[in-house]
């Protein structure tokens, strides 16, 4: 089911967008929450997807976006403070 929904659509994976991830990674192991490694790839691509439709999202818009990753060591609060200061980050950086 899944493949017959993506025919026609371009698809990329962390791979193909490694600068970018890598740049948001640094803020959630900032954070500590990249303990086991497991949920970060999940959580690094929707946030992305996150950011490009909607560079200033709420607390409550970010956790919602997340809410279908599944992540059993930190809670979810060291992603919610990653993306947080990453796009305080990405700001002041717009704004030098």
């Amino acid at each position: 089911v899944l493949a017959a929904r993506a025919a026609g659509h371009s698809i990329v994976t962390m791979e193909g967008m490694q600068q970018e991830a890598a740049q948001f990674g640094a803020f959630i192991a900032d954070q500590g929450a990249e303990q086991c490694g497991f949920c970060n790839p999940g959580m690094i691509m929707n946030a992305i997807a996150l950011l490009r439709e909607n560079s200033e999202p709420t607390e409550a818009e970010i956790k919602e976006f997340l809410a279908g990753n599944l992540c059993r060591c930190s809670g979810y609060e060291g992603q919610l403070r990653g993306i947080q200061n990453f796009i305080a980050w990405k700001k002041a950086q717009a704004q030098a």
